[in-house]
């Protein structure tokens, strides 16, 4: 019945583990369409700025120095742009780089969960409900049965080696 609640528990803990990085990765992924809608509007805001000056420049009323201003302005607009759609794609890089990391540390987190899940089992649980089950033998007349414990904590080994030394004592 231990074991049968421990499995259940740490099947619990493993499960929410996996919630959580599956729900960090859907984060994540919702950043892409994002990242795309704010790409689409800068190139869209370009396409209005240079239509803009498109028209200045073609009025004969503008001046030399409003033109230059203009230009001057749409390099700088430009230039801006290179760096927004660069800081875009590695928005996009981090969102990927992130989602993958998330995967690998929740795969991470059951690998040594599980791990940890059998060195619980094997050093701690087992050997309590094995004690369980000599104890009940013994009380339906099974007077032979001992404690063979090898793989136990040190307090479970001392128990085992008492129990055995009892078990012992009142055949």
């Amino acid at each position: 019945m231990l074991e049968k609640h421990f499995k259940r528990g740490m099947n619990f803990v493993l499960g929410i583990n996996f919630i959580v990085g599956i729900s960090c990765v859907f984060l994540l992924e919702r950043m892409t369409p994002a990242i795309s809608d704010l790409s689409e509007k800068d190139r869209m805001i370009m396409e209005i700025v240079e239509e803009m000056v498109s028209v200045v420049s073609k009025d004969e009323k503008a001046d030399s120095n409003t033109l230059g201003l203009l230009t001057k302005n749409l390099q700088n607009l430009r230039s801006l742009d290179a760096a927004m759609k660069e800081d875009l794609h590695e928005a996009r890089l981090f969102a990927t780089g992130g989602a993958w990391a998330i995967v690998f540390l929740a795969l991470l987190g059951f690998l040594l969960g599980k791990l940890l899940e059998g060195q619980i089992l094997r050093r701690n649980i087992t050997p309590v409900s094995e004690m369980c089950l000599i104890l009940n033998e013994w009380r339906q007349g099974n007077r032979l049965r001992r404690m063979h414990v090898t793989e136990a904590s040190e307090e479970l080994r001392q128990a085992s080696a008492t129990l055995n030394t009892l078990l012992d004592e009142h055949l």
